[in-house]
């Protein structure tokens, strides 16, 4: 058999996302299900879709590989007796009389190894290449104890570092799903860049924003629009407040394409990047055509909630490219 890494199409020390995201793309590839049974592109098929699993299984394997040094000697398997034969254990009625044996005691719980789990690809000794593979290869201590050492499975390896891995820290907000813990920091990290823009150059920041020039010059149409945009200054509670109002409402105009068409219309990941950057191209204009056709309600509330079109060009692409490529169900 090719290398796993041939096979998958992944560089050998691929991280285990990247080995998942490549095993999905090459099996929807081979597909054998798209040929008749017990035809000769269906038995193929199979035979290429065997391959890719081992293939997946060594990849996996050389990502976590446990070491299993290190364990009390309890937990290893004793040798046979001398001769390689199992001696019977002696019975007090065959047994010469003997001097009395001490209770046994019992012996105490198997304490938690540590385990360091890292990948057994080792960088090669060109510095050139050395440099290129540099922060690639990492480490991290999982604890397991002695039984499950013995008795290890590559899946549980898989979920313990990938639980305590992207899951943990203050910025998860206890929010298990990664795709919608990323919309929340998506969401956070633009409205405080709007927040903090608006601090810094207020009228001008403010100006930005079609709609909201668009009500000043009709509420005052016989003041220049830079000495309208400064009379109308709000106070500082409703400067704090507006990003984090009009981001929510472009995070309504931008998300619907790309959900529906990642959830409803494909079922699963983009995996042609041609494909994900058409949707990109197509999520900016379904954005901008929501916020058109949604600008009436901006006739009841503040025109400075509805935010600035211009910011669509930045927070469109970014949710469209992270939620196609979601691979969760």
């Amino acid at each position: 058999m090719e290398r796993y890494d041939v096979l998958l199409g992944v560089h050998p020390a691929a991280s285990a996302d990247e080995i998942e995201e490549a095993y999905q793309n090459r099996k929807r590839e081979i597909a054998p299900e798209r040929f008749t049974p017990d035809s000769e592109e269906h038995r193929r098929a199979l035979l290429a879709m065997r391959e890719l699993d081992r293939a997946y299984d060594e990849a996996l394997m050389t990502t976590f590989t446990p070491i299993r040094a290190g364990l009390p000697k309890a937990t290893q398997s004793r040798p046979p007796a001398s001769g390689g034969a199992l001696q019977p254990p002696i019975t007090p009625a065959s047994s010469p009389a003997a001097a009395p044996q001490p209770p046994i005691q019992p012996s105490p719980p198997p304490y938690e190894s540590f385990v360091s789990v890292r990948s057994s690809y080792a960088p090669p000794s060109n510095p050139a290449a050395a440099k290129e593979l540099k922060g690639l290869v990492g480490e991290t201590f999982v604890s397991f104890s002695d039984a499950q050492l013995l008795n290890m499975d590559i899946g549980t390896l898989r979920e313990s570092q990938m639980t305590s891995g992207e899951g943990a820290g203050v910025l998860a907000f206890g929010i298990e799903d990664p795709l919608l813990r990323f919309y929340v920091r998506a969401y956070l990290g633009f409205a405080f860049f709007d927040l903090l823009m608006t601090l810094l150059l207020g009228v001008a920041w403010r100006g930005m924003s079609s709609r909201y020039v668009s009500f000043i010059m009709e509420t005052m149409p016989n003041l220049p629009l830079p000495q309208a945009l400064a009379e109308s200054q709000p106070s500082l509670p409703i400067v704090v407040a507006t990003p984090f109002i009009s981001m929510l409402y472009l995070f309504f105009c931008s998300l619907p394409m790309p959900i529906a068409t990642r959830f409803f219309i494909m079922g699963q990941p983009a995996g042609n990047e041609a494909a994900r950057w058409l949707l990109v191209f197509i999520s900016v204009a379904a954005a901008h055509a929501i916020y058109a056709m949604t600008g009436f309600l901006f006739r009841l509330l503040p025109p400075a909630w509805a935010g600035s079109s211009a910011s669509l060009f930045f927070v469109a692409p970014t949710l469209c490219l992270v939620t196609v490529r979601y691979q969760g169900e």
